[in-house]
């Protein structure tokens, strides 16, 4: 299978995408998804350095960075954005509020949705969830997922911890199971 010139996959995903069940997946999906940003979470972020696991629910209308919740520089902050701009000055950090998500997934946050694509979550089930299992492989993962994210027993492995996206203290807990991991913190 040939991927599209937008998708920049990186190394540590190889295995992954060039698996037959998943290039049978993916064939039937991206021939409606030409020249979007999707897998943008899978090129910046390797699957070995992942951590912190954010699970969103698809793109903003107006947005398809490939990173949850993120939105375009120069568009109006979601209210997602908003809020997790919130918490993080209420954890006593300084975000950089240009909507802007790059540098996290570079530390091994991964910002996924469930849909890669707006108003489509059906065509992207199978997907999600091969990925979703992929990730239940590699321990000590911190998940942050919403009340109603649905593939909730896909998160499988023992050493995982799972919280709640309007969890109080949310960042904090993150680096602070991060440190007693020993992981590295990440810089929000």
């Amino acid at each position: 299978m040939s991927y599209p010139d937008f998708f920049k996959l990186c190394p540590e995903w190889s295995d992954f995408f060039y698996d037959n069940d998943i290039e049978t997946i993916l064939v039937s999906i991206l021939d409606q998804v030409k020249g979007e940003h999707i897998f943008r979470c899978f090129e910046l972020t390797p699957f070995e350095t992942i951590s912190v696991i954010f699970i969103g629910k698809e793109p903003t209308s107006h947005c398809f960075t490939g990173l949850s919740y993120e939105v375009t520089r120069g568009h109006i902050l979601s209210p997602e954005i908003q809020r997790i701009y919130k918490e993080l000055e209420e954890d006593g950090y300084y975000p950089t509020k240009d909507g802007n998500l790059e540098h996290w997934a570079k530390q091994g946050v991964m910002l996924l949705n469930t849909s890669l694509t707006n108003g489509q979550s059906d065509i992207w089930e199978p997907f999600i969830q091969s990925v979703l299992k992929k990730l239940s492989t590699k321990d000590n993962l911190i998940w942050v997922i919403e009340d109603d994210f649905p593939y909730k027993n896909h998160i499988t492995n023992a050493n995982h911890i799972v919280l709640n996206h309007k969890q109080t203290r949310l960042f904090k807990t993150i680096n602070h199971e991060l440190y007693n991991r020993g992981i590295e913190k990440i810089s929000w």
